[in-house]
Order: C-alpha cells, then sequence, then structure tokens
C-alpha cells in the first residue's frame, strides 16, 4: 500500500523514516513505487501541459539533474542504487516552453528486487529461499493457493532471514510464492513467483543386515513417482545411490562390505522431478551371517561354536525348543572373537534348534532360519576300565535310556583319539589293547547321527566310488550356489551317501559359498553357468572368455581348482561359444521343470515317470520346492536300485568316456 505525504517541516524526519512521501504543488501530486525495473514515479496532468521535466535529486544535498522530458504521466528511473533514498521533482511545461508554476515533489527510497533462489520440501512443509536485498529491513512472504487470484501475506522475516518454511500446506494442492523486500514503510517490488507442491518425505521403516547386504525400509509417499535411495560412510557427504519406480519400497545395498557401517536415506520425486525432505537417516553395519560349525552336548549343556563375523561387536544365540515355532534369545557374548557359548538351560534329553545372530549397536545380523538342532544328552556317567581279563580291557558305564549306540574312542599317551567300536550295550571289551600299553577311553551316547553326548569332534568321510556294474543317474543342479537350499540339498546327498553336479552361477558363488565349498568336500562335482547367466551363442566371444575366466577364479578360490565341466544357460549353445569356453558340456535327459512349476510334487512325478538308467536329471538349487523334492527323489532313486553319481562319473561308468572340451553330452552313454 502506498502513503502519500506532503513536503513540510518534517522533511528530514519523514526522510529517515525511509517512506514514500509525496509533496503536492498547486495541482500536481506525485506518487512512487518500487517496480522490477527501478521506481516508477505518477503524477497528475496538468491541462496546459505539454510535456513533463522529471528531475532526480540523491539525498537532501545532491545535485538536482534532469532525467527526463515526460509526455506521459508516468515515468520509471531504472538508475537507481538499492539502499539509496532520492527526490524527485516533476515540472509541468507549457507549449511556450514556459513553466506554469505548478510542480510535484517526492522522497523515495529504493528497495532492490528479491529473487527466489531455491524451493522445495522439507520435513515441516514447503520451503522458500532468497538472495538477500541491500537496504531491506525485512521481507514478506506471500502465496497463492491453486484456484485463488490474490496474494496473500502468509509470513515476515528479519532483514537477516532468507528463508522461510510454510508448514501449512496440502500435499495435493499446488502453491504458488513470491517475496518481497520492506523498508520501513516502503515495500519493493514482488517477486517472480514460483509454484510447489509439498512432497511428503518418506519416513525410514527400518534398516537391517541381510544374507547378501543392507536392506533399507521406508513409507509409501502417494505423489511419488521415483524414490531416490543416499547412502554415505563415516565422515563423508550423502551420495545419491539407487533410483527406484515408486513400487518399490525397500532397496537392498548388496554392495556394502562386511564389518563397514554406512548410513542411508531416501527422498521421493514426483512427477516434476521435485524432490522431498530427506531425514538424517539410518546407519547400519553389514554383519555376514555367523554359521553354526558345531552344536553337540557338553558337560553343562549344548555347546555351539560357529564363524566370526567381521566388525561385530558380538553374538547372540537363539533356540527353539521342540514344538515352538519361536526363537528365544539363551545366550550373549560380547567379544567378536568369542565364537563359542554354551546353552546351560538346556534339559537333557531334550531337542532343540539353534541359530546365531551377528550384533552391532542393537542391530542383529541375518540367520540361518533353519537352524541346527541337537539333543542336549546326558554323558554315560561311571565309566569304569577292568583291565587283564581274558577279554582284554573291558569298559562299563552307566547306560543313558535314550541312547540307541555307544561310541568308544581310545588313544595313547600322547596320541589321538581313535575310535575303535560301538555298542548297543553298557559294556564294551577291547581285545586288540596289548598289555604293555597305557590307554585313556570314553564313551559318547548317540541316539542318532545328529544327537550325541560328548564334546569330540567327527571327522566325516564319504563312500568309495560306486560299483561299475548297477544303474545309474547324474543328478544336476543350476543357478546357485544358495547358501540355504544348496546346503539342504547336501544335507539329503550326505544322508544317503549321495553325490551331484552343480553348475553354478558366478555371481552367486560369494554369498553360497560356503555351500560350494561343502559340496566340493562331499565329492561332488562343481560346473560353470557362466558368471551372469548370459546367453551363450548371442555373446561375444570376448565376453564368454571374461564371464568364464571370473566364474572359474572364484570356484578355485573356495574349492582348490576350477570348473572342469560346463552346462550352457537354457541348454543354448553352437559350436562356436562351445569351443570359446573349452570345456566339456552337459545338457539333459530328464527336465523336471521346477523353476516353472515350483511345485515339488510335479518334480516328483517327472522323476519317477521319466528316469531311466544313464539319466541326466535337470533341477535348480534356488526353491525351497526342489529342496522338498531331492528329499523324496535321492531316497526314491536309491530304493530304484541307483546310483548318484556325478556327470563326469556318469560318462565314465557307463560309457567308458573320458568328456572333451568342446562337446555337449546328453546322457552317461555319450549321446
Amino acid at each position: 500500500m502506498k502513503r502519500i505525504f506532503k513536503i513540510g517541516g518534517f522533511l528530514s524526519v519523514l526522510f529517515l523514516l525511509l517512506g514514500v512521501m509525496t509533496v503536492s504543488a498547486l495541482c500536481v501530486d506525485v506518487t512512487v513505487q518500487n517496480t522490477d525495473e527501478g521506481i516508477m514515479l505518477q503524477w497528475d496532468a496538468s491541462g496546459d501541459a505539454y510535456y513533463y521535466e522529471v528531475y532526480r535529486q540523491e539525498g537532501k544535498n545532491g545535485e538536482k539533474m534532469l532525467l527526463a522530458k515526460a509526455q506521459d504521466v508516468t515515468f520509471t528511473d531504472s538508475g537507481v542504487t538499492d539502499g539509496k533514498s532520492y527526490i524527485y521533482t516533476v515540472m509541468p511545461v507549457k507549449t511556450d516552453y514556459s513553466y506554469n508554476g505548478q510542480n510535484g515533489a517526492v522522497f523515495a527510497y529504493r528497495v532492490g528486487n528479491v529473487k527466489i533462489t531455491d524451493s522445495g520440501s522439507e520435513k515441516e512443509g514447503l520451503s522458500i529461499k532468497w538472495s538477500a536485498v541491500k537496504g531491506a529491513t525485512g521481507y514478506c512472504v506471500l502465496r497463492k493457493a491453486e484456484g485463488e487470484t490474490e496474494w496473500k501475506e502468509i509470513g515476515k522475516c528479519s532483514k537477516d532471514s532468507t528463508v522461510y518454511v510454510d508448514s501449512k500446506v496440502d500435499a495435493e494442492t499446488e502453491y504458488s510464492y513470491a517475496v518481497k523486500a520492506v523498508a520501513a514503510s516502503v515495500e519493493g517490488a514482488v517477486s517472480e513467483a514460483v509454484s510447489l507442491k509439498y512432497i511428503a518425505y518418506p519416513k525410514l521403516m527400518g534398516c537391517t543386515s541381510t544374507e547378501i547386504g543392507i536392506r533399507l525400509k521406508w513409507s509409501k509417499v502417494p505423489s511419488a513417482v521415483y524414490y531416490l535411495v543416499y547412502r554415505k560412510t563415516n565422515g563423508s557427504a550423502w551420495k545419491p545411490y539407487a533410483l527406484l519406480d515408486s513400487e518399490y519400497t525397500s532397496y537392498e545395498d548388496r554392495e556394502a562390505k562386511a564389518g563397514v557401517s554406512y548410513t542411508y536415506t531416501v527422498k521421493a520425486i514426483d512427477e516434476n522431478r521435485k524432490h522431498s525432505f530427506y531425514d538424517d537417516g539410518l546407519t547400519m553395519r553389514f554383519l555376514l551371517k555367523p554359521e553354526i560349525k558345531t552344536a553337540q552336548s557338553d558337560t553343562e549343556g549344548v555347546k555351539l561354536t560357529w564363524t566370526k563375523s567381521a566388525g561385530s561387536q558380538g553374538y547372540a544365540v537363539f533356540r527353539k525348543d521342540f514344538g515352538r515355532a519361536n526363537w528365544k534369545l539363551v545366550c550373549l557374548t560380547n567379544d567378536q572373537n568369542e565364537t563359542f557359548a554354551v546353552d546351560t538351560t538346556a534339559k537333557h534329553d531334550m531337542p532343540y534348534t539353534y541359530t546365531v545372530r551377528a550384533m552391532w549397536n542393537k542391530n542383529l545380523s541375518a540367520y540361518d532360519e533353519k537352524g541346527v538342532t541337537v539333543r542336549f544328552m546326558q554323558a554315560p556317567g561311571n565309566l569304569q576300565c577292568f583291565t587283564e581279563t581274558k577279554y582284554g580291557n573291558v569298559l562299563r558305564w552307566q547306560k543313558n535310556p535314550e541312547a540307541k549306540i555307544f561310541y568308544v574312542y581310545r588313544k595313547t599317551d600322547g596320541g589321538k583319539w581313535k575310535l575303535i567300536g560301538s555298542t548297543d550295550k553298557n559294556i564294551y571289551a577291547d581285545s586288540k589293547a596289548e598289555a604293555e600299553g597305557r590307554y585313556y577311553y570314553t564313551v559318547k551316547a548317540f541316539a542318532t547321527s545328529i544327537f550325541y553326548s560328548g564334546t569330540a569332534q567327527t571327522v566325516k568321510t564319504f563312500k568309495d566310488l560306486p560299483k561299475a556294474t548297477g544303474k545309474m543317474v547324474a543328478l544336476t543342479f543350476d543357478d546357485g550356489p544358495s547358501d540355504t537350499i544348496t546346503n539342504g540339498v547336501l544335507d539329503v546327498l550326505e544322508e544317503y551317501g549321495a553325490k551331484a553336479t552343480f553348475f553354478v552361477v558366478g555371481q552367486n558363488i560369494y554369498y553360497g559359498r560356503n555351500a560350494m565349498t561343502r559340496a566340493a568336500k562331499m565329492g561332488c562335482e562343481i560346473g560353470t553357468h557362466t558368471y551372469s547367466h548370459i546367453d551363450l551363442p548371442s555373446s561375444s566371444s570376448s565376453l564368454i572368455r571374461e564371464e568364464i575366466e571370473d566364474t572359474d577364479a572364484l570356484i578355485r578360490e573356495y574349492t582348490g581348482s576350477p570348473a572342469y565341466v560346463a552346462r550352457a544357460p537354457g541348454g543354448a549353445l553352437d559350436s562356436s561359444s562351445a569351443a570359446t569356453v573349452g570345456k566339456p558340456f552337459f545338457y539333459w535327459t530328464v527336465d523336471t521343470r521346477d523353476w516353472e512349476s515350483r511345485d515339488a510334487s510335479s518334480v516328483i512325478s517327472i522323476v519317477k515317470n521319466n528316469t531311466d538308467d544313464g539319466d541326466i536329471i535337470l533341477m535348480h538349487d534356488v526353491y525351497e520346492s526342489t529342496l522338498e523334492a531331492v528329499e523324496t527323489i535321492v531316497p526314491w532313486l536309491i530304493e530304484q536300485g541307483y546310483q548318484l553319481v556325478t556327470v563326469s562319473e556318469l560318462m565314465q561308468y557307463k560309457g567308458g568316456i573320458t568328456p572333451e572340451a568342446g562337446v555337449q553330452y546328453y546322457n552317461g552313454f555319450g549321446t
């Protein structure tokens, strides 16, 4: 709003107030207004004026100078300086170029233009930022909501504040904002407007360490078209890390390094590519899942040992009681190097399932959901040894009612424990003991092959090579390894003394490396399925070589030797790509299509109805349904008289063939 004042005795006072002051001489009234271009003057028309002379004086003591001869009753002085005061005089000139004796004078103060420099969504609402204006004593923030035509003043800021956050906004409404500077009662021009919609910021719901990385979750934002995930490490700045479509409300960082802490946050981006506010983020350290190495009965309870997780601050041991679905915490350690614990709350002859999680700042790593099951069995008590009997050294002990069999171990001075026999009684005669020898004995009670007393570890061995006669098939698994599924398959194979061939994908090896190492130690064969499951016929020779070499390097790292055999992804192979790979290829004769059905009963039916001597059976060790099927297929094949061997063994025993590089084989007979 303009204010008009007459020149009078209070000139100096009014000048100090920096107001817009107008003086009328006779009939000419002049008003001033700050605009984008400068200071605009307007005055009343004089009936006999030919034109008007406009004069300017800088301050009270400045030199008066002619600015313009205006034909109209308005003039804009664009040569003004922000923060300075001026006196303007308007003189009407008649047609004979004489003054009519009338003039108008006015004091003006130049308040500069506000320029909005930034705008966007903050946590509390919409934020407007602008550049400071010289001479301003404050700022007014104006707003128009969608559908409104008039500006409304919504806030005032001091001269030192150039940011304003409007918290009274609706996420579905578009708003226009403008700012003008003020100096006492003088108002500057209204800035160029900006239009905004409030974008609600994603609220972080949690950050957890998974088997393969760190998973971040957040709330859905209705107006979001994309989500931008940011990541930083200690002391670093935020960096954009992943851009996701709005259908996602979680992200798994698979590039996180074990033992390293990361902080994550998320922005929502709307259709106009405007970003929401983001909060301070959530911090998580990627902890590798501890793997239980041993779980067995000890004197005081169930003793567990597990692998070390880099960067952890300790470990939490969880237990599920028999028939219960929920895990409960039973042990804690406060040292990353303390990788063992004894559950002293376990009761004798009760089966328990255990799992272990690494800890960091009250956050937990992923864990083996299947766990390891063990029964806390009471060790045989009151062990006695009777020497120099006609049967040798005779051992007696108190029998455990839960025990099905007892294993007897012996060692000499400085020697190691050796198993010398087993019995289902509570007496055993060591007839091979020498009269002059000095021996130490101990006994373990076993309920099953995995439930036993005592703390000594057993060394697992494998069955001899298959007999050259008899029926054979080769179970093969593609696309792994997976710690969960592959290890489950290996459990079944190990139980029945069987072998299989695993055609692994290189990019999955790190996450399933322990299962692959275990498979190799069991005598299973590890083959390559390329690094990223590429289509061989449509790939360049250089890419194929890179895929095979990278996969071989990882297989060698965790098993000691590269892959000898290969399988083409999807079975697609031509002579050129086969030669480039340089390994024997193995197709299949029985396709379970487990990837399609995801149904264990379907897989079992296909195997039972289509398997014959020398067949190669295709499955994938990445599906729970496949593992479920394997638990039935393996014992059924053995019952039918089949020996379960690797593809190389199948070729050797059925066809007497040594597989050649670049050749694809379909069954054990080489056809």
